[in-house]
């Protein structure tokens, strides 16, 4: 269960609460959902109740334990309690919990898309580069963005129409101007790319009037992106996908079978629940980058992929050793692997940044 079908099971739950004659509120479009810090308090928690009180004419702590009470009642769910002043922490069973890995592999290049947008024409206008003049940094910035913008409102089923205006901006880093080809020459066509999505940009949006801002700074760190270690954020999300190819090529040569299925049950290391909850949070990071026009986003949640695979890696053996056979946990496991790397791609697709197989 990801984020999307927890948010519908507890707008089910508030509907039935509402049809009981239980509560007497309007039941909001958006569920706030966030991952509580213990795992003791949950898989997931949502300040609805706090959100509803000012409407519903009751405490937030009644509202809770009403909207507790219905959302008990799904398929899923085996746990749910009132926190503090009104938060409800919800604990999912072991195999809604694992199911996000299973989700991954069967949707492919295509989880985390939804139809929110459908039937919506977005116009993207944003500066391109001058066809005739140096492409400076500022522009070249604004054509990544505004492509990768693009990119990311087509996945929540938009029609997005891109027109590019001409401009040029000079950057100065030290005494000279920095163009898109000296960017290119030191980090090569894909760090410049991540970087440039990844940082300073003020973006308009035609259609919206919504104006977004980006991080702080026009100036790449040369000495950190152009090294091959874990603190360069394009190396290390690209570096993750690389890795867990070599680990899917290592399994086929030992001839280990992932059949058609696994054990979610065996998935259950904190490490473990950690990536699946990355996993089970992208489809919300994409429809969030959507909503916020900040494509960005999808880079910083690539990095806490990233970061949260180094962890697992550290913590678990995925292949078996020496004369040991393979088991349902070796499996379920690789499955797991299997998930991190799609999402891996899928996120730096959206980006138009490549997903090495070797690096």
């Amino acid at each position: 269960m990801n984020h999307v079908q927890l948010a519908a099971a507890v707008r089910a739950a508030l509907t039935r609460a509402v049809a009981a004659g239980d509560l007497a509120v309007m039941v909001p479009d958006t569920i706030t959902l966030d991952r509580p810090r213990s795992r003791d308090h949950g898989d997931y928690a949502t300040p609805v109740a706090l959100e509803l009180a000012g409407t519903a004419g009751l405490a937030p702590r009644r509202i809770a334990a009403v909207l507790a009470g219905h959302l008990s009642q799904e398929n899923g769910i085996c746990d749910v309690d009132v926190a503090g002043p009104g938060f409800v922490n919800i604990r999912l069973d072991i195999a809604a919990a694992g199911a996000p890995v299973g989700e991954v592999i069967a949707a492919g290049s295509a989880y985390g898309s939804s139809e929110v947008l459908r039937g919506r024409q977005i116009s993207l206008v944003f500066a391109a580069a001058d066809p005739i003049g140096p492409v400076f940094i500022g522009d070249a910035r604004r054509a990544a963005v505004g492509d990768a913008l693009g990119r990311v409102l087509a996945t929540q089923g938009a029609t997005v129409v891109r027109q590019y205006l001409p401009a040029a901006e000079e950057v100065v880093i030290g005494p000279k101007v920095f163009r898109l080809e000296d960017l290119i020459d030191s980090l090569g066509v894909d760090a410049a790319r991540y970087w440039l999505i990844r940082s300073t940009v003020d973006m308009v949006n035609t259609v919206d009037t919504t104006r977004d801002t980006v991080d702080t700074t026009l100036e790449p760190d040369l000495d950190l992106w152009t090294k091959q270690i874990p603190d360069n954020p394009v190396f290390h999300v690209r570096f993750a996908h690389a890795q867990l190819a070599a680990l899917a090529r290592s399994a086929r040569d030992l001839g280990i079978d992932l059949g058609t299925d696994y054990d979610p049950a065996l998935l259950n290391t904190p490490q473990e629940s950690e990536l699946i909850a990355l996993l089970a949070a992208y489809p919300q990071v994409l429809t969030k980058a959507a909503d916020s026009r900040a494509p960005h986003r999808i880079a910083r949640y690539l990095e806490d992929l990233a970061s949260g695979y180094d962890r697992f890696h550290e913590a678990t053996r995925v292949l078996p050793m020496g004369d040991e056979a393979p088991g349902a946990a070796h499996v379920a496991r690789l499955w797991l692997c299997a998930a991190v790397r799609q999402v891996l791609a899928n996120g730096l697709a959206v980006l138009g940044v490549s997903a090495p197989e070797r690096l």
